[in-house]
C-alpha cells in the first residue's frame, strides 16, 4: 500500500491492523467498512454479508449466524427462531410451519404417522394401532367395523364373511362349524328342519323324507332311500 487509507467494500471491515479488509464475522454483516449490525435469531447473513436474511420456510436460526433445516420429524416457529419435534400422534405439516394430526388410518410418535395394517386401527389419540377386538374387524386399517350375525370375522379380523351352506357360526363367531342333528343350513346360519323333513345334501336343504314306509334315517343325512334303514317293526308315520 502507498499509506493511503480506503473505505473497505461493504461486507467487510479493516483487520486489527487495519492493513487489509476482511469479510464481516460469523452472524455480523455492514455497509461503508463497518460490520456492527448482528443478525438475529430467525436470519442469517446474505450472501455478500451486507444485510440480514430471514430464513426461509422450513429452515431455522437460533443465533443469527446460518439457517438449519427443520428436522424431518419437526416443524420452525412463525419467527424462524427455533425447530420442535411434532407432538406424538402428529407430523409436520407441507410446509414445516405446523404440525398436523395424523390422517385416516394412521397412528404414530416423535412427530412420524404411519398406516395402521389391516385388523388394526388407530387408537384415541392416534400414537398407535391397536387390535380389534371381539367381533369386530378392519380390512384396510383404518376403523374396526362391527361383523353382524351370522357373519364370522377370520382370527387376523380382517374380513367378516358368511359361512357356506351347510354351515353355521361357531360359538365365539370367529369361525364356522358344520350344523348337526337335526340342523340345517341353507345360507351359512345353523337353523331346525322340523320332522318329517330331514336335513339332506351335505345339510344345505330341509327336505321331506326320502326313506319308505317302513324305514327311518337313523344318519345325520338321508340324500336317498337307501341311506335309510328298516324299522324293526315299529310303525312310520
Amino acid at each position: 500500500m502507498d499509506g493511503h487509507c480506503f473505505v473497505c467494500a461493504d461486507g467487510q471491515s479493516p483487520s486489527s491492523n487495519r492493513a487489509i479488509c476482511i469479510d464481516c464475522r460469523e452472524g455480523f454483516v455492514g455497509t461503508g467498512g463497518t460490520c456492527d449490525v448482528a443478525c438475529q435469531a430467525g436470519s442469517q447473513p446474505n450472501g455478500n454479508r451486507t444485510a440480514c436474511a430471514s430464513c426461509v420456510t422450513g429452515e431455522y436460526s437460533t443465533d443469527g449466524n446460518l439457517c438449519l433445516r427443520c428436522t424431518a420429524n419437526g416443524y420452525h416457529t412463525p419467527d424462524g427462531t427455533s425447530c420442535i419435534l411434532c407432538a406424538d400422534g402428529s407430523r409436520p405439516g407441507f410446509d414445516r410451519t405446523v404440525c398436523d394430526e395424523c390422517g385416516e388410518g394412521e397412528a404414530g410418535t416423535d412427530g412420524t404417522c404411519q398406516l395402521c395394517a389391516p385388523g388394526t386401527q388407530p387408537s384415541g389419540d392416534s400414537t398407535a394401532c391397536d387390535d380389534c377386538a371381539g367381533l369386530t374387524f378392519s380390512p384396510i386399517g383404518a376403523f374396526c367395523f362391527d361383523c353382524d350375525h351370522p357373519n364370522v370375522v377370520n382370527e387376523e379380523r380382517t374380513s367378516c364373511v358368511s359361512c357356506q351352506p351347510g354351515y353355521g357360526p361357531n360359538d365365539d363367531h370367529d369361525g364356522c362349524a358344520q350344523c348337526e342333528g337335526v340342523y340345517y343350513s341353507p345360507i351359512g346360519e345353523c337353523q331346525v328342519c322340523h320332522q318329517p323333513n330331514v336335513p339332506i345334501a351335505g345339510r344345505t336343504f330341509c327336505s321331506p323324507t326320502v326313506c319308505n314306509p317302513g324305514t327311518t334315517c337313523l344318519i345325520d343325512t338321508c340324500n336317498e332311500a337307501s341311506d335309510c334303514a328298516d324299522c324293526d317293526g315299529k310303525l312310520t308315520l
